[in-house]
């Protein structure tokens, strides 16, 4: 009977799951243990959670570890069996070379962008933001500098008019994850010619801070309002102030419909609900105010019959 591969699983949020999910129940693999973040407060009530991999990690009763910071000393302390791999997915820290070493054919991780380009923390939302056509799932070894390792294999994914980046994140992890297991036994029969990265064409996204989410009327296009919308529809949100409570704007879309009017100004065009900005109109379709439920934009109208005319982000 063939040996199994042994893997440790580095990964944090709930797009890591599948990709662990993919080797846990495969039966060529053996996951040694899973390293996460430590547990943190979150939430209005600070309560301590725990990352969605720890908890299907404890579901199935493996060995977790939570460091604050990945210590080579430390790991092969508690994890004196040298793996075959360590498999990488968004956990979000840079490993030292005796880290990147330890396992007997290195980190693989799964990044979401073609590699070269988005390297960084925020790859889908970055290709959404910039209008991409599309994007897809690399699979690189790690070195230390941040995801500029050898590509093993890649993906292309088609980015649809309709995609954010909730439904983009589903399609590059529901992939990746198939065929996660297949890359990683090629490569352990030396099955892969390895593709150095052209840094010339390096692209690099940061982390996307909590006020990015506020729409600019004035200074961005009815087109780059609307990939704002799709790239943070789940964090940050993108959103506006009216009349000193934050908006949301769930969902909307782009149109070439220009008007003389104050960019951020809301005016109604046959029977859509729209606000003018810099080129082109912004229509609403779906929006959220603080501390109301998510609602259409004619049943908000409906209780708000002043919205229209106003001037959304004005100061009060």
């Amino acid at each position: 009977m063939n040996k199994k591969i042994k893997i440790v699983f580095f990964g944090a949020p709930q797009i890591a799951v599948p990709f662990f999910d993919a080797l846990l129940t495969n039966e060529k693999f053996e996951i040694l243990a899973v390293v996460t973040a430590p547990d943190r407060p979150a939430g209005r009530g600070q309560q301590s959670q725990s990352t969605p991999v720890k908890l299907r990690a404890q579901a199935v009763g493996l060995k977790i570890l939570q460091p604050e910071k990945i210590i080579y000393s430390e790991l092969i302390s508690a994890l004196p069996c040298q793996p075959d791999f360590a498999v990488v997915v968004a956990y979000g820290a840079l490993f030292s070379k005796e880290v990147l070493a330890w396992p007997k054919h290195g980190c693989v991780n799964a990044h979401f962008s073609l590699l070269p380009k988005y390297r960084g923390a925020s790859p889908i939302e970055s290709a959404l933001l910039n209008g991409e056509k599309e994007t897809g799932i690399s699979f690189i070894r790690l070195v230390k500098k941040m995801d500029a390792g050898e590509i093993l294999h890649q993906e292309k994914i088609k980015i649809e008019l309709d995609d954010d980046a909730f439904t983009l994140a589903q399609k590059l992890t529901k992939r990746g994850s198939e065929i996660l297991p297949q890359i990683l036994q090629a490569d352990l029969n030396n099955e892969i010619t390895s593709q150095i990265q052209n840094e010339a064409q390096a692209i690099y996204c940061r982390k996307i801070e909590k006020n990015a989410g506020e729409i600019q009327w004035q200074q961005k296009t009815a087109q780059e309002i609307e990939w704002q919308i799709r790239a943070y529809i789940i964090r940050p949100t993108s959103f506006i102030f009216w009349r000193g409570q934050q908006l949301k704007i769930v969902k909307a879309k782009a149109s070439d419909l220009s008007i003389s009017l104050i960019s951020g100004t809301i005016f109604k065009q046959e029977n859509e609900i729209c606000v003018a900005t810099k080129k082109g109109s912004v229509i609403l379709q779906e929006v959220q105010l603080a501390g109301k439920r998510k609602m259409s934009i004619k049943e908000f109208i409906a209780g708000h019959q002043d919205f229209i005319g106003d001037i959304l982000g004005k100061k009060i």
